[in-house]
């Protein structure tokens, strides 16, 4: 019981000590390194739906009428959000698949400009992972890759960017790394070596 007691003390004296080591803290230096970097992606596609009149049309009694009605083809336009980061000056842009997905209308945005002209580069639906590249004619704000394998469990982590929208774009979460090296099973593959 007194060690746990002598434990308490010590991690109350030195972690605020350990912590203050930085002007502002550790988080506030890395939020302010990276946030530059970080999008906000917003993604317009147009998807069929089922006709209003579809179950109508199922009953029995109405069956009949359902020939001197016409087939329309029922669309709806479909807005997605999502984050992002820049990982080159020159503006490629990593973020979800699933944000992008068959979309015909991408717009990537950061704190000070837009971008309209936006090409998809590549994705993996599986990892839920693209690619995109932005016009620019100017350098951009880029977050550098970091080194996976001298990441250690329990190292801590933050992460920048929220689905909702533009005005939550770049808000900042923290945690630890809780597994290295996990396998993935999807489907018939599997994806060996993640962080998570």
């Amino acid at each position: 019981m007194r060690s746990d007691k002598w434990g308490c003390l010590m991690v109350g004296i030195f972690l605020p000590i350990i912590l203050n080591a930085y002007e502002h803290g550790p988080f506030v230096e890395a939020c302010a390194k990276v946030l530059p970097a970080v999008v906000n992606i917003s993604a317009e596609k147009v998807v069929e739906i089922p006709s209003p009149f579809s179950e109508m049309f199922e009953d029995p009694f109405f069956r009949y009428f359902r020939k001197y009605f016409p087939e329309y083809e029922w669309k709806q336009r479909l807005k997605s959000l999502g984050s992002g980061v820049i990982i080159t000056s020159d503006g490629y842009v990593v973020t979800n698949y699933h944000v992008i997905a068959h979309a015909e209308n991408i717009i990537v945005s950061t704190e000070e400009e837009t971008f309209k002209e936006v090409e998809i580069v590549g994705i993996d639906s599986v990892t839920d992972i693209a690619l995109l590249k932005v016009d620019t004619e100017h350098e951009l704000p880029y977050i550098e890759w970091g080194d996976s394998d001298s990441l250690r469990v329990g190292e801590w982590v933050i992460a920048v960017g929220s689905p909702l929208g533009p005005q939550y774009a770049r808000t900042v979460t923290m945690g630890i790394v809780s597994a290295k090296g996990r396998v993935l099973p999807i489907g018939h593959t599997k994806y060996w070596d993640l962080q998570h």
